[in-house]
């Protein structure tokens, strides 16, 4: 009976342990990766590039694979307004979008795998304003999904930013 016992409990205390939490400026941990986004600067003049770099990080214990199938096949940018509305694609933007297809078909799937503490931030940096229609004024925010499986989104931490008049 004692041996049932502590079985029971080291069982209930082991799904209990907390994923680590994600290192400072990363978006939430999930299947053992963080990912981030990141600018120069957080205030754009209207007109003004808008660039946005990308990088996930593996902060498990073990290995872990991630894959490039190009950008927009298992990546989603998600550009929202000051009243978090999802701020409207440019045509270029709504065709990346359609490419979004976690799960789907691959012509070209390449693994990339990561180490403990390995880092992968071999992505293009994009122009939002290529993507989504920012030319008016006000605070934004963005977050890129990476989601090679549908449903088991890795999602970066929110960046605020604002267009402000020229």
């Amino acid at each position: 009976m004692k041996r049932w016992t502590w079985a029971a409990l080291w069982a209930a205390g082991a799904a209990c342990v907390a994923a680590p939490a994600p290192p400072d400026g990363w978006g939430k941990e999930k299947g053992g990766l963080v990912s981030r986004v990141t600018a120069e600067k957080t205030a754009f003049k209207a007109g003004e590039p808008i660039v946005i770099r990308y990088a996930i990080k593996n902060v498990d214990d073990q290995e872990r694979t991630v894959w490039h199938s190009g950008f927009w096949p298992n990546h989603k940018i998600v550009v929202l307004d000051a009243d978090g509305q999802e701020v409207a694609p440019t045509t270029a933007g709504r065709d990346r979008r359609a490419a979004f297809a976690p799960g789907g078909p691959r012509d070209k799937n390449v693994p990339v795998k990561l180490g403990p503490g390995d880092m992968d931030d071999a992505w293009v940096a994009y122009d939002l304003r290529e993507l989504f229609m920012l030319d008016m004024p006000g605070r934004y925010t963005v977050q890129y999904h990476y989601e090679e499986t549908k449903g088991e989104a890795v999602k970066s931490n929110v960046l605020e930013f604002q267009v402000v008049e020229e």
